[in-house]
């Protein structure tokens, strides 16, 4: 329900206006949270749905190419709760 009824509904909505805003902090973090609630999303989908998890999980802007960062969502450490 979080997915659909909180981040969806409620926050998408909200956070447009910080991130058309003026206040670059505010923005970093409210990309921050989407980037976060995204990713989780994903991966917890993608038991259901594979291959479209991983087609949005590649092109995700402001993933983390570094070393220690999955190239795959398949191989990403499922979230814990």
């Amino acid at each position: 329900q979080f997915w659909l009824y909180e981040f969806c509904d409620y926050y998408l909505e909200m956070v447009k206006n910080v991130l058309y805003g003026q206040h670059e902090q505010q923005k970093a973090a409210a990309a921050k949270t989407l980037y976060i609630c995204v990713d989780a999303g994903l991966k917890l989908l993608h038991p259901l749905m594979p291959f479209v998890t991983e087609e949005l999980y590649q092109r995700m802007p402001g993933r983390d190419h570094s070393e220690g960062s999955c190239d795959s969502i398949m191989i990403a450490a499922y979230p814990i709760p």
